[in-house]
């Protein structure tokens, strides 16, 4: 079976590294590690110290029976239900100065972590911003973090979705995006009715 689970992608020149670190497990990191997971990654590390709550579960892939679990753990499971090939080190606790050498370090926490080289996202409700650059403080339409905003289902799975083509398509431009979802209808919509 494992020969198979990959065979739909062969000869998509995927770059596929051999260990992330996922910093925050919540609505967007949650989707990143189990997607990046389901692609071939062989090591993931995620860092996370809170836990499964019910109000997550409208933007998470968490299950009901995970709630008071911590997010590290509930994430193995679910990644481990999918590929067991995955080795996945969960750490409940805050990242701080690494002390592993991933490939690539993906920021998807409420905090702006300046120790490594990563990619860093979140989103704002409806908005979202990807930032590949140096200057990790630039964020947002405001540039700055929100917390606590209202948020549902598609945000977060978009934005995990555009992460995890970036990692994969070895696409390394520096840039830093915010969009509204409502603009990547518009764009999308624009580019149908062009064709």
């Amino acid at each position: 079976m494992d020969e198979e689970i990959y065979k739909r992608q062969e000869g998509m020149e995927l770059t596929i590294p051999q260990s992330i670190t996922i910093i925050g497990c919540g609505g967007v990191g949650s989707w990143v590690a189990l997607n990046i997971a389901m692609i071939g990654i062989k090591k993931l590390y995620l860092y996370d110290m809170d836990i499964v709550e019910a109000s997550n579960l409208n933007r998470t892939p968490y299950k009901i029976k995970q709630i008071g679990k911590k997010k590290v753990i509930a994430l193995k499971e679910l990644i481990f239900e999918r590929r067991n090939d995955c080795e996945v080190i969960s750490n409940a606790k805050e990242f701080d100065t690494p002390e592993l050498a991933s490939e690539l370090y993906i920021d998807c926490s409420d905090n702006v972590i300046k120790s490594v080289p990563t990619i860093k996202v979140g989103y704002d409700g409806k908005s979202f911003t990807i930032n590949t650059t140096k200057n990790k403080n630039v964020w947002g339409v405001n540039g700055r973090i929100t917390y606590n905003v209202p948020s549902f289902l598609l945000t977060p799975q978009l934005v995990a979705n555009i992460v995890c083509g970036l990692v994969v398509l070895n696409n390394n431009q520096e840039f830093v995006k915010t969009m509204d979802i409502l603009e990547v209808y518009e764009y999308i919509r624009s580019k149908k009715e062009a064709k």
